[in-house]
């Protein structure tokens, strides 16, 4: 009788977020923030006695310092990391965080947790990313990247996200044959979502290469370009070198790194996703007010994507029922995510933000 090999025990990790509070975009990152924090409480599972790190560029608001005590979150604050006038990687000040783990879970703040992240603390000694979205430059730009790094380029090429999904080409390129490369790029991994050994060499190459890399490029190459001041160059590079060097490097399963593209191919059920990167979640809001009304935006911003992707996939080739059907199941999806979103408003971060009025009302007490 065979019998089933028992689960690995999750290792604890630390969770690391950086909001910048320090600028314009310091009301997006608020609501970026106490959406990951609620969705912390509402949905990490046995991770939240895991340790939780805020590392603050700039002084966070009050209500971000609530939510993240009922997080028995660490907060700190850092100046901003400078790599040149027009480039900050904040998130490497994620690495000055007091440590009380081996390993570093390292995300960006536009994510959300949808349920127990443990699966992360299966994945042992390694770094760990999924692929980038889409190829972003051309080969003849990783080559010169490489040769000024001192490291072989990488032989092997990987599916992009698009690719890996079965999604076909999109219409906005950065350059000629991006789309030809979808199924088969120089490996370069989303930085969003970045699991890491503390010690194994990548919280230094990684901020070294950063700092390199913009510096081989011509000021109009970089206009023109801008992914040449992305940290995800870096990261392929840094993940290139320390695999060179024996590190262990595993691409991580689809639940634990999902975005949109995921709820509009139903590759997996919403419930079953455990990271989800909402890009562009909370953009340009001018103030805490209308942090509610960017769930709303954001479902209306998605489901216009959804669209145009079912337009390019279905609708140019006459294909009226398949596209009915695609956006039927990817519009349940996005239904379903955002009726998260409204939960994590209703039962956490309203009384973030405003806890002397959601105390008042509770008391009976109002201002008339």
């Amino acid at each position: 009788m065979n019998l089933a090999e028992p689960a690995i025990a999750p290792q604890p990790f630390d969770t690391v977020i950086v909001p910048d509070f320090s600028g314009a975009a310091r009301t997006t990152y608020e609501a970026r923030s106490l959406f990951f924090l609620a969705s912390w409480i509402e949905y990490a599972g046995a991770v939240r006695e895991f340790p939780l790190h805020v590392a603050c560029i700039g002084e966070p608001p009050a209500s971000v310092r609530r939510l993240a005590a009922a997080c028995d979150a660490t907060v700190t604050t850092h100046l901003s990391v400078h790599v040149n006038a027009a480039f900050h990687v904040n998130k490497f000040r994620g690495f000055e965080v007091p440590r009380r783990t081996n390993r570093l879970l390292l995300l960006d703040v536009d994510v959300l947790a949808l349920s127990d992240l443990s699966d992360f603390g299966r994945l042992g000694d390694c770094i760990a990313a999924a692929p980038a979205s889409m190829p972003q430059t051309p080969d003849r730009s990783w080559k010169r990247i490489y040769q000024a790094l001192g490291v072989d380029p990488p032989t092997e090429r990987i599916a992009s996200m698009r690719g890996r999904l079965g999604l076909g080409s999109w219409p906005i390129l950065t350059y000629a044959g991006q789309n030809r490369q979808l199924q088969s790029m120089f490996p370069m991994y989303n930085a969003g979502v970045v699991y890491t050994s503390w010690d194994n060499g990548l919280l230094d190459v990684w901020p070294e290469h950063v700092r390199i890399i913009p510096t081989l490029f011509s000021e109009r190459a970089r206009r023109w370009r801008p992914v040449h001041f992305s940290d995800q160059l870096g990261l392929a590079t840094a993940v290139t070198a320390l695999r060179r060097r024996g590190v262990e490097f595993k691409t991580l399963p689809l639940n634990l790194h999902t975005n949109w593209m995921l709820l509009y191919r139903h590759s997996l059920p919403v419930d079953e996703m455990k990271i989800y990167h909402a890009y562009r979640f909370c953009s340009a809001i001018d103030g805490p007010e209308n942090i509610r009304a960017a769930i709303a935006n954001y479902h209306r911003m998605m489901w216009l994507r959804m669209r145009t992707e079912a337009f390019l996939e279905h609708a140019l080739r006459l294909r009226w029922s398949q596209r009915r059907q695609t956006l039927e199941v990817a519009g349940r999806n996005l239904d379903d995510l955002v009726a998260r979103l409204e939960r994590l408003y209703e039962r956490h971060i309203a009384q973030a933000l405003e806890p002397a009025h959601t105390v008042a009302v509770a008391a009976g007490v109002t201002d008339s």
